[in-house]
């Protein structure tokens, strides 16, 4: 070390410095990442994984090493400094990285890997046995052994895997979870323990359906791994890797759950030469396996088979299926065609669904149909053959249990028509129309489409339809049902010309579907006249000029339009009352007539086209802030759109400065209060912010700040970070200069279990609130002007003479420190002293004024004024605590 150091690095006169073509690059970190991928990335040697999510996991743990090794490492730190540490964050907990020897990748890929094993076995660790205890109260919270047998059931499913919510409730039943009911469909019980899960954030929805419940979840990746362990560890489930091994089950336990996860067949006969597999009862299989995996002949017990995600299913694994007695739940997928009619032999079968197959459709024998106890029947299927008259006669008798149907082909073979109308439990339906269907044929299928109708007349029995006329007339819909019907959701795809003389019965429909080329405006005033439409989507190329009178749509709720050449309708006052969401995807956005929105006084949100242009997005956003409700303004895909929801709370600096970010780069989110979901979300540190993107967390303000700016949201003109690698190194250098130099005075970081915030002051800001003497005062105040001023040579080369740290506009270190500027206002405010002084740091005083006139500052930065009474009172609730316990000590 040198004077080169001092000159190179004379902020922090710290080495590793780092001198690039004579440019220096400080902080071992910022230099790491400057080398990984900014300035030599080299092909096969990322340091840094592709995957944004899995970049931000590694930039937190390698945080999280750093953090901690400080703590334990100052007598080195005394040798590399010229003065004092940096302070530290976190001072509460043992480091079980270190713990573990030295600190390496492998090490670290080990302890990310293997997460659930540590947590179940190194419980010298305090900071894993804080996360531990954490999770294991998540989970003997749980009321009731079916709830906790359910949580410890998703432990078979792999990491970031998006669960169907409905396919897993079958499957549960299936398990033999819960009691039977009298109708097997989706338990109530079921139900209630999904809902038990999701309330209590364990499990984390991934896509929502369209009445706002759960389509998919999945369960976050802390809670996954000791979920997983602890299943295998209780002999719940047993899971196979064929690129590494079978992870055993103790001796005393045989395998009864198995999961096969596997990217290659390499391996794979290792777990069934040490198993036991007669006793198996359920059986899921991803990916490439051995065809051993597939020979079913040993599996005689087996219940639940779940082939949807086997790549190596063909036709003649269904033999084998078919003498597996005891099933109850069977999916497959792969290059399956034809099914047998040995299939026929499941008398125990519930739930059979063959969607994931990767044939259009699939040929089914009428033997299906008439198995006892199948409730739910799912896939794109075409009789084989005729229907004999002893299935006929099964049929017509009303034996068959079937509810769901979803779907059948009508087409040259009409048989499954024929037997539709006597299937008195139907409740949903979906069928394809080929242009093979004949007129006598098609007379049969408005016929049955007819019955189907009518039968639905128990309010407790709601029915659903789907058609899809695309490829025959829509003449097939022209059918005149008597009396008022029960049908809950339709779905129409196809030419529609005129509306469908059966909609005047349709008086208990919620749901609505419609897809064709045009959408006429009559149909869409016959539309107008459903009473209790909760939703509807339009799906069209055209959509002919129509208004939307007052009183027209009385209780919809969500109102979706998918349109290419968009021609939105007219809303008149009063119109939609009860409307809260409302969609608008479309492709060609030239000449877009927009609608005006001030109406509609239940709105909340609105979603939007993501490719939408920059005047239609300023029209949007202008709209939203004039409406008494300042609906949610999203920008969506056309096949769905990016959920994002911040844990955190009011005043935190740390928050707003994710606020800020989301909001210069036009995202909205939910911002969600501290609860059980920060605790699962960031069990390491339990402190906010965390952004959930899509079910995901990213923890720590300056990951989420880098995770938003370029990794998964970049937009044109709003980048954060500057494009140049020495330039980007030099804004991450003062982002950590702020963090480390703590300008923040105060910080509203944790959450405690009883939802208390843990408000303090930070040092150097402390002495000037509690300091006894003047001394102690003017020594804080001293150290904090002495950064400003640091912060003032900063601003002076970074902005180039313009107007921000960013340059021309705002970077991340204008996010991060203009975070504080409320706080630090209310602190000028409370001590009389000042930070921001115009005759010390003019560039700094200006820049503050700047940013605080920005719209995103304007929208998202606390009311100073309202800061300062939130100091008073908590610093009110800390005297008469203090005064308590005084009193207390004494007595």
């Amino acid at each position: 070390m040198s004077d080169l150091l001092l000159a190179s690095n004379p902020v922090h006169k710290k080495v590793p410095v780092l001198i690039h073509n004579g440019k220096p690059i400080c902080a071992s970190r910022i230099i790491l990442e400057y080398i990984i991928d900014e300035v030599f990335p080299v092909d096969g040697a990322a340091l840094l994984p592709a995957d944004p999510y899995d970049w931000a996991v590694a930039r937190f743990w390698a945080a999280y090493i750093d953090d901690k090794e400080l703590e334990y490492t100052p007598i080195f730190s005394m040798y590399f400094e010229v003065y004092e540490p940096q302070p530290l964050v976190y001072r509460n907990r043992r480091q079980f990285l270190l713990s573990e020897g030295t600190v390496t990748g492998p090490t670290c890929s080990d302890v990310c890997s293997n997460l659930g094993h540590h947590l179940e076995n190194k419980s010298n660790s305090n900071a894993l046995a804080r996360m531990q205890r954490v999770l294991t109260r998540s989970y003997t919270c749980l009321s009731g052994d079916a709830a906790k047998a359910c949580l410890l059931y998703l432990g078979m499913f792999p990491g970031n895997h998006s669960i169907r919510r409905k396919r897993l409730l079958r499957r549960w039943l299936a398990e033999g979870l819960f009691k039977r009911q009298p109708h097997p469909r989706l338990g109530d019980s079921a139900v209630e323990s999904f809902k038990m899960l999701m309330d209590q954030n364990i499990v984390q929805p991934v896509d929502v359906s369209n009445n706002e419940g759960v389509k998919t979840c999945q369960l976050p990746g802390m809670m996954l791994e000791f979920i997983m362990h602890r299943s295998i560890s209780e002999g719940f489930i047993t899971i196979f890797r064929g690129e590494d091994e079978m992870l055993l089950l103790p001796d005393q336990y045989a395998v009864r759950c198995l999961s096969v996860q596997c990217r290659s067949t390499a391996a794979a006969n290792i777990g069934l030469e040490r198993n036991d597999l007669s006793l198996l009862r359920s059986l899921t299989v991803s990916g490439e396996v051995c065809q051993d995996f597939l020979d079913f002949k040993e599996y005689k017990l087996l219940q639940v088979l779940d082939l949807e995600e086997c790549d190596g299913l063909m036709d003649g694994h269904l033999d084998g299926i078919c003498k597996l007695l005891l099933l109850k739940y069977l999916s497959i997928g792969g290059a399956v065609t034809t099914l047998p009619k040995m299939i026929g032999r499941l008398k125990f079968l519930e739930t059979f669904d063959v969607r994931r197959t990767k044939v259009e459709v699939v040929i089914m024998p009428a033997e299906v149909l008439v198995l006892p106890k199948l409730v739910h029947l799912f896939g794109k299927f075409e009789l084989s053959g005729s229907v004999s008259n002893k299935i006929q006669q099964i049929i017509k008798s009303g034996k068959s249990n079937l509810q769901i149907m979803s779907g059948f082909v009508a087409g040259s073979n009409h048989g499954f028509v024929q037997l539709m109308c006597h299937m008195k439990n139907l409740r949903k339906v979906k069928i394809w129309c080929k242009s093979a269907t004949k007129r006598n044929k098609s007379i049969s299928l408005s016929s049955a489409i007819q019955k189907f109708i009518e039968n639905g007349n128990d309010p407790n029995n709601a029915r659903s339809l789907s058609v899809d006329f695309s490829e025959c007339s829509e003449d097939i819909l022209q059918i005149s049902p008597r009396g008022d019907c029960n049908l809950r959701s339709l779905k129409l795809y196809g030419e529609l010309q005129k509306i469908p003389k059966f909609f005047a019965s349709l008086l208990a429909l919620r749901e609505l579907y419609l897809s064709s080329t045009t959408i006429r405006g009559d149909v869409l005033t016959a539309l107008s006249e459903l009473r209790y439409l909760v939703y509807l989507k339009l799906i069209a190329e055209n959509l002919e000029d129509f208004m939307i009178k007052y009183g027209a749509f009385q209780s919809l709720q969500r109102l979706c339009f998918v349109i290419q050449r968009l021609t939105l309708p007219g809303i008149q006052e009063g119109a939609l009352p009860q409307l809260v969401s409302l969609q608008l995807i479309y492709e060609n956005l030239a000449n877009v007539c927009l609608i005006n929105i001030g109406g509609i006084k239940r709105l909340k949100e609105v979603m939007l086209d993501s490719k939408m242009n920059v005047e239609s997005k300023e029209y949007w956003e202008g709209a939203a802030k004039k409406h008494p409700n300042r609906p949610k303004d999203e920008l969506a895909e056309i096949a769905g759109w990016d959920e994002l929801k911040l844990l955190g709370t009011w005043p935190s600096p740390f928050v707003t400065r994710v606020e800020l970010a989301l909001a210069l780069k036009g995202l909205s989110q939910d911002l969600v209060g501290m609860s059980d979901l920060l605790l699962a979300s960031n069990p390491v540190h339990k402190k906010v912010p965390v952004l959930i993107h899509n079910g995901k967390p990213i923890c720590e303000s300056r990951i989420i700040l880098e995770y938003i700016i370029d990794e998964v949201f970049p937009v044109d003109g709003a980048a954060l970070l500057p494009a140049d690698p020495y330039d980007w190194a030099v804004a991450r250098f003062w982002a950590a200069y702020i963090d480390d130099k703590a300008m923040c005075p105060f910080a509203i970081t944790h959450a405690m279990a009883d939802n208390v915030h843990a408000v303090h002051f930070v040092a150097p800001w402390a002495p000037m609130f509690k300091g006894k003497t003047e001394e102690e005062k003017a020594e804080g105040i001293k150290q904090i002007l002495a950064a400003v001023e640091t912060l003032e040579g900063a601003l002076k080369g970074c902005s180039k003479e313009k107007p921000f740290f960013g340059g021309g506009t705002v970077g991340l270190v204008d996010i991060m420190l203009g975070a504080h500027i409320p706080g630090v206002r209310a602190t000028e405010v409370l001590t009389g002293a000042k930070i921001f002084n115009a005759a010390i740091t003019p560039l700094l005083a200006s820049w503050t004024e700047r940013f605080g006139e920005l719209d995103a500052p304007k929208k998202v930065l606390p009311d100073v004024d309202g800061m300062v009474e939130y100091v008073k009172r908590r610093q009110a609730q800390w005297a008469a605590a203090g005064a308590a316990a005084a009193a207390a000590s004494k007595s």
